[in-house]
């Protein structure tokens, strides 16, 4: 996925507060 680099930040940052609930959309988003 290309985002913002803003909306990026964001994400990243809902990934390290959630924690591995989240860890498989970061996997789509590599």
């Amino acid at each position: 996925m290309h985002m913002e680099p803003r909306a990026t930040r964001v994400f990243e940052i809902n990934v390290v507060r959630r924690g591995p609930v989240n860890d498989g959309m970061n996997g789509l988003k590599s």
